[in-house]
C-alpha cells in the first residue's frame, strides 16, 4: 500500500503548487487596485456629470445674441453652428456662419442701392460672420467652430458681423459647451506620451514586479515537477508481501483526472473590424472654383460632430468640422469655405482628397474620397 501513497502524493502535490501559485499571484496582482486611494484617477475623488450642451438661436435683426452662459477666466469653451441666413433683404446667397473674408467683397452688397454708413460690429473680421465676445471683452471669430480659453470673465454673447440686421432672413443656431471632456483649444499640442503621473508609473511598475514573481514561481514548479517525473522513473517498485491464507483484493482502477479545457480555447472568432471608410450618410461632395467645399448628407443624428481635412499630394489645404442636422432621409447640404484655393489638375493631376470623421454611440467612422478641384 505504501507505493500506491507515494505515486498519489507525486500526482497531486504538483497539481497543488500549481493551483496556490496561480491564487498566490492573482491575489498580489489584485492588491494595488484594491488598495488605491479614492480620486487617484485624477478625479479628486469625486465623478461629476458632464456639463449639459446649451442651444442657442441667434436674433435675425441683431447685433449679439446673449446666450446666459456664464464664463469665467480659464474655462475651456466649444462653440458649433450652423443654419443659413441672407444678407441685404436678399441680395446675398444663403450664407453658413463662416461668412466671406474680410475686403472689397464686403461692399459688394450696396451695388445699386443706397450705401448704409453705419459701423461693422467687428471690422476686421469675416463679414456676415458669426462673431462672440465674453462679458465687455473684444470680439473674436466663431465662423462654423471654435474652440478657446477663455481670458475673460462674463456672459458669453454670439452675434452678426453685419452693419444692417435690420433686412436679415434666415437664422444661425449654435451650440455651446464649457469645460466638455476631451474639449481642446485650436491648436492643439500633440499630447506628451512621457507626462505620465507619478502614481500611474507606480502602479505600472508594480504590476511588471507581480507578473516577474508570478514567472519565477511557476518555473520553480516546473523544476519541482521535472525532478519528480526522473525519480518516478528511476523508482523500482518493492513487490508487495503476498498475504497466506487471505483474499487477494482486486487491483484498484487507475484514477482519472479530468483535465479542464483551458479557456484560452474558447475565443471567439469573427469579431468585427472597426468601421473605416464607410460610405454611409455622405452623398455628395463638390468643389466649387477650389475655394468652397459642397457636402450633401443624410442620416446622420441630431448634432453629431463631423471633422473634415483636405489634401492635396498628401499635403494638408484644409481643415475644419461642422455640426450635422438631424432628419433622417431628409437631405441636407453645407458649404464650406477653405481659407486657401486648391492648385488645379494642371499642377495636381490627382485632384484634392477629402476625408471626413465623426463618432456615433462612441463608435469612430471616416469617410475618404478625391474630387476635382474644378479651378
Amino acid at each position: 500500500m505504501g507505493g500506491t501513497t507515494r505515486h498519489r502524493w507525486a500526482l497531486g502535490a504538483p497539481v497543488g503548487l500549481i493551483v496556490g501559485a496561480l491564487a498566490f499571484t492573482a491575489s498580489l496582482a489584485a492588491t494595488p487596485a484594491s488598495a488605491a486611494p479614492t480620486g487617484a484617477s485624477g478625479t479628486s475623488g469625486t465623478t461629476g456629470a458632464a456639463p449639459k450642451p446649451v442651444h442657442v438661436q441667434l436674433k435675425t435683426h441683431q447685433e449679439f445674441t446673449p446666450t446666459k452662459v456664464v464664463v469665467k477666466a480659464g474655462d475651456t469653451v466649444a462653440i458649433t453652428t450652423s443654419g443659413t441666413m441672407v444678407f441685404g433683404g436678399g441680395y446675398t446667397d444663403a450664407r453658413t456662419p463662416v461668412g466671406i473674408a474680410w475686403g472689397k467683397d464686403c461692399d459688394a452688397i450696396f451695388s445699386g442701392q443706397a450705401r448704409r454708413d453705419r459701423p461693422w460690429p467687428a471690422p476686421g473680421l469675416r463679414c456676415w460672420s458669426m462673431i462672440g465676445k465674453v462679458g465687455s471683452g473684444p470680439a473674436f471669430e466663431v465662423g462654423i467652430a471654435k474652440t478657446f480659453r477663455a481670458t475673460d470673465a462674463g456672459v458669453l454673447s454670439l452675434g452678426i458681423n453685419d452693419n444692417f440686421v435690420s433686412d436679415n432672413q434666415g437664422h444661425w443656431s449654435a451650440t455651446i459647451r464649457v469645460n466638455a471632456p476631451g474639449a481642446v483649444t485650436t491648436p492643439t499640442t500633440p499630447a506628451n506620451p512621457a507626462a505620465a503621473t507619478p502614481t500611474s508609473k507606480k502602479k505600472s511598475s508594480n504590476t511588471i514586479m507581480f507578473v516577474l514573481i508570478g514567472a519565477l514561481l511557476l518555473l520553480v514548479i516546473l523544476l519541482v515537477i521535472f525532478v519528480l517525473a526522473r525519480r518516478r522513473g528511476n523508482h523500482v517498485e518493492e513487490p508487495e508481501p503476498e498475504l497466506v491464507g487471505a483474499a487477494v483484493a482486486a487491483p484498484a482502477a487507475p484514477i482519472a483526472i479530468p483535465v479542464e479545457e483551458s479557456p484560452l480555447s474558447a475565443v471567439p472568432t469573427g469579431a468585427a473590424p472597426l468601421p473605416e471608410s464607410i460610405d454611409v450618410n455622405i452623398f455628395e461632395v463638390e468643389f466649387s472654383n477650389g475655394l468652397t467645399m459642397r457636402v450633401g448628407y443624410n442620416h446622420f443624428p441630431e448634432g453629431t460632430d463631423l471633422r473634415w481635412k483636405v489634401t492635396q499630394n498628401r499635403i494638408p489645404v484644409a481643415t475644419g468640422r461642422f455640426v450635422a442636422q438631424g432628419g433622417g432621409s431628409t437631405n441636407h447640404y453645407e458649404t464650406l469655405t477653405l481659407g486657401a484655393k486648391l492648385e488645379g489638375r494642371q499642377t495636381q493631376p490627382d485632384g484634392a482628397d477629402v476625408q471626413f470623421d465623426w463618432t456615433i454611440n462612441d463608435v469612430p467612422f471616416r469617410y475618404s474620397v478625391r474630387r476635382d478641384p474644378n479651378c
